[in-house]
C-alpha cells in the first residue's frame, strides 16, 4: 500500500458516540457550515483517475471538555438525530443556572489594578496636581514602541502599557486634565542622532554565547527605515504656576521640565491633528448572478473609536431567503440592506485601513459556491471583530473577563425563561424572535471573549519566547481576530480566525540580526495551535483546526508539497476546489512566502479537509490554514449528516446547549485568571514539526550554514539583511529554524546587560519559559 493511500481502522461514528470513546459534539459528514472548507467531489488532474482520500481517524480533533461540564442534550447519531426529553432538559436547566451563578460570583472576585484601565483611575492615583507622579507613573511603568500616527489612544496605551510619543503624549494629556492641569499637544522633528537613541532605548542591550564573534550583529543606528518612524516626536507641555513645563517621558534621560528639541508646532487644549488619524472601513459585499456585485453594509471609523472594542456583525434571517447584516459596538447600530441568498452567489467582508499607498486591505470569506463556504444556512451568525493595536495586558483581560462573565449569566438566564416558554407553546420548528433576541447578546458576548482569551495568551506566550530568542516584539500596526459564532437549529458552532498578524519583531542590540526570523516562525507555530487549544478550552467542544490536519497528514505519512510564487502550475494541478486553491495561491504570493501542504485533501470523519502552512519570506514567520482562509480553529456540535440542510430544532435543547458553553467559558476565565494559567502548547513538539517542515520546503538540511544565517544576508534593498541566502537554499523562513533550533537546544544562549525595554508590573508577572533544551530527530 501506498503511503498516500493509507487509512485507518476504527469502529463506526454512532459506536464511537455510544461508547462515549469521543464526544457527540465530533464533526459528521459535512461539519457544521462554519467549519467552512467542506468540499465539493475531487476533480483529478488531467489524465490521472481521482483514487481514493487518506483518511484520518475522527479522533483527530481533541475531545477537550470543560470540568463539570454536562452531557450535550441534543447529541445526534450519524444515522438519526435523538429526540429530546423535555422533561430531562427541564430538570437540567436548573442545575445548568445554579452552577452558572456559582461561576459568576467566582469571577466576581477577579483582581486588576484600575491604574491600568483608564486615565482617570491613574490620576486618582497620583494625587490632585501631581505632574512629577503623572511624569514618572508615564516613563517607569510604560514602554516605547517604534510605530507611527495615533492608533492605540490614551486607553490603548494604557491598556497595553506601551506605545509611542503620540499615543503616551495623548494619554499624558489626558492625566493632566483629570488633575485639573492645562496642557498643550507639542511636535518637533528629531535629527538623525536624537531619532536613533529614542529608537535604541525601546532594545535592551544583550551578548550571546556560542555564537562566532565575527558574526553580523543589530547596531540600532544604522536603521534609517525605523529613524524615520520615530522622527516625528511628540510631547507636552504643561501649565505649573503660570509657566509652560515640558513633559516629556518617552525620550531617554529626560526630566520634567527638559525637551530634547525646541518645539516646531504647538497645538490648543483638546486640538488632536487630523495627520495623527487612521481610519478604517468595514465594507461587506455580496456578488450576484448576472447583476452589479453590491455593497449592503459599510462603516468608516477611527482607528482609535474601535480598537479594544468588542465590534460585532451580525446576521439575522427574515425570511427562507433573505438576511440582515447589522453591525453594532458600544451602543451605536448600523443596519445593512436585507441581502437575498438565492442571488448572493458570494459573499465577503473587506476591512480596509488609510488611504494612499500605504492603504492595506484585510478580507474575509462568507459565502463561496466554489468550496462550499456557507455560513448562512442558520437563523443567526455572530461575528466579533477585534482590532487589537497593542498587547492584551492582564489587568484588562481581568476586567473585561469579569465584566463580560456577568453578562453572560445574565443573558443565560433570560434565554433559559424564553426556551421554557417556547417549548410550552409547542415551537419547535425555527427559533422565536424573542428566543434570538436573547442568543444574540449572549453570541456576541462568547464571540468577544474567545478573541481575546486568545490574543492575551497569545501575547503572554510572545512576551516569554521573546526574553528567550533575544527579540523585542512590538505592534506596527492592528491585530485583528474575527470569532464567529452560527446558530443551526438547537445547535452552534464557534470559529477563532486570526486574520491579520501584526507583530513584528527586533533583535537586542549587539545580537545577531538573523534572531527575529527564529522568533517570529516559532511564534506563529504557536498561535496556530494555541488557537485550537484556546477554542476548545472556551467552549468545551471538538475542534478543527490546520496543525490536526497537518499533523494527521505527517502521521499517515502523506507526501507534502512546498509551493513558492514561482510554481504556479504545480499548485493549480493541485486536486482542491477552486476557491481552495485561490487561498492558497494568495498565499504563496502575496508575500513571497512558500506555502507547505500536504500533497492530497485528507478525509476527516468522511469529509474532505485541506490545511496548509504559510511561511513569510519577508520575516520567516509561520500561520497554519484551513482550506476555507481561517487561520484559527473551528468547533461545532454533530449536525444532520450527508447534507446541508438545518437540524431539527428544539428550544430547550438550544438553552441546556448554550448554558454548557457559557458554563465552559466562565470555568476557562476562571482558571486563565487564577494566578496559575496556562500559558500554551509545549513548545518543543512545534519546533520539531517546524524543522520537518523546513526540509520540506528548503531541501537537504545540510546545506544549512547556520553562521550566515545568524550573520544575515547581503542583499543591499533589505535594510536588516533579512533576505538570506544560505547556499542559494536557504530563505528567512529556513534559517529562522535553524537559529531557533540551535536556542531552544541551548547551543546559542543568551545573556541581557540591561533590563528588558518592556517596563512596568506586566512584564514582572511573564515566567521564564522554554527551559528545557529541545532535541529534535
Amino acid at each position: 500500500m501506498t503511503p498516500h493511500m493509507m487509512t485507518t481502522c476504527r469502529p463506526s461514528l454512532a459506536s464511537l458516540i455510544q461508547s462515549r470513546v469521543l464526544p457527540p459534539l465530533l464533526f459528521a459528514l459535512l461539519l457544521l457550515p462554519l467549519a467552512a472548507d467542506a468540499q465539493d467531489p475531487p476533480v483529478a488532474p488531467e489524465g490521472q483517475p481521482a483514487g481514493p482520500r487518506p483518511e484520518v481517524s475522527q479522533d483527530l480533533a481533541p475531545a477537550t471538555s470543560a470540568p463539570d461540564q454536562p452531557d450535550r442534550a441534543d447529541s445526534q447519531t450519524a444515522d438519526q438525530p435523538a429526540v429530546p426529553d423535555d422533561q430531562q432538559l427541564r430538570q437540567r436547566l436548573p442545575e445548568q443556572l445554579e452552577r452558572l451563578e456559582q461561576r459568576w460570583g467566582t469571577t466576581r472576585s477577579l483582581s486588576f489594578d484600575p491604574v491600568f484601565l483608564s486615565s482617570e483611575a491613574a490620576a486618582a492615583s497620583l494625587g490632585s496636581r501631581r505632574t512629577d507622579r503623572g511624569f514618572r507613573f508615564l516613563r517607569d511603568n510604560l514602554a516605547f514602541d517604534p510605530y507611527g500616527g495615533r492608533v492605540r489612544g490614551a486607553r490603548g496605551a494604557l491598556f497595553s502599557h506601551s506605545g509611542n510619543s503620540v499615543d503616551l503624549a495623548l494619554l499624558a494629556t489626558e492625566l493632566l486634565a483629570a488633575q485639573g492641569i492645562n496642557w498643550r499637544l507639542v511636535k518637533a522633528t528629531l535629527q538623525d542622532e536624537q531619532a536613533s537613541t529614542l529608537f535604541a532605548s525601546a532594545l535592551p542591550h544583550a551578548t550571546t554565547r556560542g555564537v562566532d564573534p565575527a558574526t553580523r550583529t543589530f547596531d540600532p543606528a544604522l536603521q534609517r527605515w525605523r529613524r524615520r518612524t520615530v522622527a516625528d516626536h511628540w510631547w507636552v507641555e504643561a501649565e505649573i504656576d503660570g509657566r509652560w513645563v515640558a513633559f516629556d517621558p518617552v525620550y531617554p534621560g529626560l526630566e520634567l521640565g527638559q525637551a530634547v528639541v525646541e518645539p516646531e508646532r504647538r497645538f490648543d487644549t483638546g486640538q488632536i491633528p487630523g495627520e495623527l488619524e487612521h481610519t478604517v472601513t468595514i465594507r461587506l459585499f455580496q456578488r450576484r448572478a448576472r447583476r452589479p456585485a453590491a455593497t449592503p453594509l459599510t462603516y468608516t471609523a477611527q482607528l482609535v473609536d474601535l480598537a479594544y472594542r468588542n465590534v460585532v456583525l451580525s446576521f439575522r434571517r427574515e425570511s427562507a431567503d433573505t438576511v440582515r447584516p447589522t453591525l453594532e459596538f458600544s451602543g451605536e447600530i448600523r443596519q445593512g440592506e436585507r441581502i437575498d441568498l438565492r442571488e448572493a452567489e458570494q459573499i465577503w467582508i473587506e476591512l480596509e485601513f488609510g488611504t494612499g499607498r500605504t492603504a492595506y486591505t484585510v478580507r474575509r470569506d462568507l459565502r463561496d459556491p466554489s468550496d462550499r463556504l456557507d455560513l448562512f444556512a442558520g437563523d443567526l451568525q455572530v461575528f466579533s471583530v477585534l482590532f487589537l493595536p497593542g498587547w492584551v495586558g492582564p489587568d484588562y483581560y481581568a476586567a473585561v473577563s469579569q465584566a463580560l462573565a456577568g453578562q453572560l449569566q445574565e443573558y443565560g438566564q433570560l434565554l433559559t425563561n424564553q426556551a421554557l416558554v417556547d417549548a410550552d407553546s409547542g415551537r419547535t420548528t425555527a427559533p422565536s424572535f424573542a428566543l434570538l433576541d436573547n442568543l444574540q447578546p449572549i453570541l456576541s458576548t462568547a464571540t468577544g471573549l474567545i478573541g481575546l482569551t486568545f490574543a492575551h495568551r497569545s501575547d503572554e506566550m510572545s512576551l516569554a519566547l521573546a526574553q528567550k530568542m533575544g527579540v523585542r516584539p512590538f505592534f506596527a500596526r492592528p491585530r485583528i481576530l474575527i470569532a464567529g459564532a452560527v446558530q443551526l437549529g438547537s445547535d452552534l458552532g464557534f470559529q477563532l480566525d486570526l486574520r491579520n498578524d501584526a507583530i513584528e519583531s527586533l533583535p537586542y542590540s549587539d545580537l545577531p540580526i538573523g534572531l527575529p526570523p527564529a522568533f517570529q516562525a516559532l511564534r506563529g507555530r504557536i498561535d496556530s495551535q494555541l488557537a485550537s487549544e484556546v477554542l476548545a478550552d472556551l467552549t468545551g467542544l471538538a475542534v478543527l483546526g490546520p496543525e490536526q490536519i497537518i499533523r494527521g497528514a505527517m502521521d499517515l505519512q502523506v507526501g507534502f508539497l512546498s509551493l513558492s510564487s514561482s510554481e504556479r502550475t504545480a499548485l493549480r494541478r493541485l486536486d482542491v476546489p477552486q476557491g481552495v486553491r485561490d487561498r492558497m495561491e494568495q498565499d504563496a504570493t502575496g508575500a513571497g512566502g512558500v506555502v507547505i501542504t500536504p500533497a492530497e485533501s485528507l478525509l476527516v470523519s468522511g469529509s474532505e479537509r485541506t490545511a496548509w502552512w504559510v511561511a513569510v519570506a519577508s520575516d520567516g514567520s509561520v500561520l497554519g490554514v484551513l482550506g476555507s482562509g481561517i487561520r484559527g480553529a473551528v468547533a461545532g456540535f454533530l449536525s444532520q449528516a450527508a447534507n446541508l440542510e438545518r437540524p431539527a430544532f428544539h428550544p430547550l435543547a438550544l438553552a441546556s446547549g448554550t448554558l454548557s458553553t457559557i458554563e465552559a467559558l466562565l470555568e476557562a476565565v476562571i482558571r486563565q485568571t487564577s494566578g496559575s494559567p496556562t500559558m500554551g502548547p509545549d513548545l518543543c513538539p512545534l519546533l520539531c514539526d517546524l524543522v520537518q517542515a523546513s526540509n520540506l520546503a528548503c531541501g537537504d538540511p545540510s546545506r544549512a550554514n547556520l553562521s550566515r544565517c545568524l550573520s544575515g544576508g547581503v542583499a543591499s534593498e533589505d535594510p536588516l539583511g533579512l533576505g538570506l541566502s544560505c547556499q542559494e537554499m536557504v530563505n528567512t523562513f529556513r534559517c529562522g529554524v535553524v537559529i531557533a533550533q540551535q536556542v531552544l537546544s541551548g547551543a546559542i544562549e543568551l545573556e541581557v546587560d540591561r533590563p528588558n525595554a518592556f517596563q512596568g508590573p506586566w512584564s514582572s508577572r511573564i515566567p521564564p519559559l522554554y527551559t528545557t533544551a529541545c532535541r529534535c530527530e
